[in-house]
């Protein structure tokens, strides 16, 4: 299971990828001040998510000021293990995440 927390001044679209292949394991998009669960299948997966306040579509997504970033690390979905991501800063936060280019998300 994948908890996601999205902040109240940004909606984002997240992305689960198989390291290995690149191949899209899941995706959504969580409006501005949601939380999700999402039933994650087993294997270990990157997990990244792009940011913003307009959406413009499947295409454009957020625009030009939409922010992209990867978690970093191998997020391990075995059996009865689970995460939360709270996508926003958190006093003594431990998700360490990078930027990334539009093209790479």
């Amino acid at each position: 299971m994948l908890k996601i927390n999205t902040s109240h001044d940004a909606s984002y679209v997240i992305k689960v990828v198989d390291p290995y292949d690149g191949e899209i394991m899941m995706m959504c998009y969580l409006p501005s001040g949601t939380s999700q669960e999402i039933d994650m299948p087993s294997g270990k997966f990157e997990i990244r998510y792009t940011c913003g306040t307009e959406w413009f579509g499947d295409g454009e997504m957020f625009g030009d000021t939409a922010s992209y970033a990867k978690a970093q690390g191998l997020f391990d979905f075995s059996e009865g293990s689970g995460y939360e991501l709270t996508l926003y800063r958190v006093r003594n936060g431990n998700l360490r995440t990078s930027k990334m280019r539009k093209e790479d998300f």
